[in-house]
C-alpha cells in the first residue's frame, strides 16, 4: 500500500500530517515517542520538501483514559494554531526548498 500513499500524499500535498497513534506517527518520525512530541508541531524535510507532522494520540487510547482524552483534546485544538504558523513560514520555506 506504500506506492499508493505516497501517490496520494504528493496529488494531495497537504499542508499538515495529524497523525493518530504511534504507529502513523513512525511513518514520519520513526525514532520518536508518542508521549513525548504529541501535541508538538514537528517541521523536517522529507521527500524532497519541508513537511509538518503534528503527533497526537490515537482516538481508542483517548478513550480508554481520562488523562489521554485530556491531552488528546488539547492535542486537537492546536491544529488551527499550527495551521496558521505554516501559512506564516510557507514563504520561508519554499525559498529552503
Amino acid at each position: 500500500f506504500l506506492p499508493y500513499l505516497l501517490e496520494e500524499i504528493e496529488l494531495i500535498q497537504p499542508k499538515l500530517f495529524v497523525t493518530l497513534g504511534r504507529f502513523s506517527m513512525n511513518f514520519f518520525l520513526p525514532d520518536a515517542r508518542i508521549s513525548s512530541v504529541h501535541g508538538n508541531l514537528q517541521r523536517f524535510w522529507w521527500q524532497e520538501k519541508i513537511t509538518y507532522v503534528l503527533p497526537v494520540y490515537h482516538p481508542a487510547a483517548a478513550l480508554r483514559s481520562t488523562q489521554m482524552m485530556g491531552a488528546f483534546e488539547t492535542d486537537i485544538e492546536k491544529i488551527p494554531k499550527c495551521l496558521e504558523y505554516i501559512e506564516q513560514h510557507r514563504e520561508h520555506d519554499q525559498q529552503v526548498q
